[in-house]
């Protein structure tokens, strides 16, 4: 293992919060590929199924507007076939 040059000279809190923080990028990075993994299969799913947009059903779409302190959110715009309206949806962490 090299020598990790984020915690020389700190403190032993200080390499905490380096470690922390570090931890957490990995978390997002992973939450992103999910998020880009569950647009594409959205796609799929609009794609294959026929997807109704807000425009055609509106309590198909209806999103949970719980806020929890590590939200991760991508917007996804997939076009309804009904309508060909281009429907922008918001997906988050806690859709997969």
């Amino acid at each position: 293992m090299g020598y990790n040059y984020s915690m020389h000279g700190k403190t032993k809190q200080q390499q905490m919060m380096v470690k922390q923080r570090e931890k957490q990028d990995e978390i997002i990075k992973e939450n992103r590929e999910r998020l880009r993994k569950k647009e594409f299969d959205m796609y799929l799913i609009s794609q294959s199924k026929g997807y109704v947009c807000a425009y055609c059903v509106p309590d198909e779409l209806e999103m949970s507007k719980v806020d929890y302190k590590t939200r991760y959110t991508a917007e996804v715009t997939l076009k309804c076939p009904k309508c060909n309206h281009s429907q922008v949806i918001e997906i988050s962490n806690f859709d997969i």
